[in-house]
């Protein structure tokens, strides 16, 4: 969860919050996400915002892009343990959230986020991209801590008090 989280952030600040995005910036990218060798392997080029793009964001078979982590959360999530009381046919939460990221990612206009690097209209775009994955994954972390990791059970005493008449 905090991988892809992490992912996402440095994403949105190299490539559409940085002053001065170029090649160093983006060389610090793939070194943080380990991916310098996947990039050199894959694409055998110069670095390129469209193909780090590919790599970190939509590569399902890259086990450190954000494509890879919604699926591997997915799996995850349908295995956490279900309460007793929901005996219900309908997604939770956690399933909603997952699934609302998953096909925002996989809804994704590619063709049009190739261009981010050259045109205003495709940085906006994925600005609202990351934004879109952003929101429900840090909705579905907290969903998560409530309904697995909240034990709260009702105060009761320990030691039983007399009261003198």
């Amino acid at each position: 969860m905090e991988r892809v989280l992490h992912t996402l952030e440095l994403l949105q600040l190299a490539l559409i919050e940085a002053r001065e995005p170029g090649v160093a910036l983006w060389e610090v990218v793939l070194a943080t996400t380990d991916n310098v060798t996947a990039y050199r392997r894959r694409y055998r080029s110069e670095l390129h915002p469209t193909a780090i793009l590919d790599l970190l964001l939509f590569d399902e078979g890259n086990p450190r892009s954000v494509g890879y982590m919604l699926k591997r959360l997915c799996r995850q999530i349908e295995r956490l343990p279900q309460s007793e009381a929901s005996g219900t046919p309908y997604r939770r939460r956690e399933q909603r959230l997952i699934l609302q990221a998953s096909s925002t990612l996989q809804l994704a206009d590619i063709d049009m986020l190739s261009h981010v690097h050259e045109s205003a209209e495709a940085r906006e775009a994925l600005a609202a991209l990351f934004e879109a994955l952003l929101e429900p994954l840090e909705k579905l972390s907290d969903a998560i801590a409530h309904s697995h990791f909240s034990h709260v059970e009702a105060p009761r005493q320990l030691i039983r008090m007399q009261v003198q008449p």
